[in-house]
């Protein structure tokens, strides 16, 4: 199993995957666009497996898509020793990348 590395590699292993049909990274976090809300965690799992091992995958879900009969979800790739991000500036960063997206 290759290990992946670089937000490039993360990018086209989600473009890879079936059931995701939107896929961008911004700010280190991928956005994907799932068909079933079932393959989230699933995914998560998946990435976790995939990346350093010193990389933790975080996952959130962000609401319907731009196909509004799918959700939308981030995966955060945060090192394993980082204490948690308080919930406002967690907030602030959403914010800010649906803004540089167009959202």
């Amino acid at each position: 199993m290759a290990q992946l590395n670089t937000t490039e590699q993360i990018l086209q292993y989600a473009r890879e995957q079936q059931g995701i049909t939107q896929q961008d990274i911004v700010g280190g976090s991928l956005y994907c666009e799932l068909i079933d809300a079932d393959q989230a965690e699933w995914f998560r799992k998946d990435l976790q497996e995939k990346v350093n091992s010193d990389t933790e995958v975080k996952m959130y879900a962000l609401g319907k898509g731009v196909n509004r009969n799918r959700v939308e979800y981030v995966y955060d790739f945060v090192p394993k020793t980082q204490t948690e991000i308080p919930a406002e500036v967690e907030q602030m960063i959403e914010l800010e990348a649906e803004i540089q997206r167009g959202k």
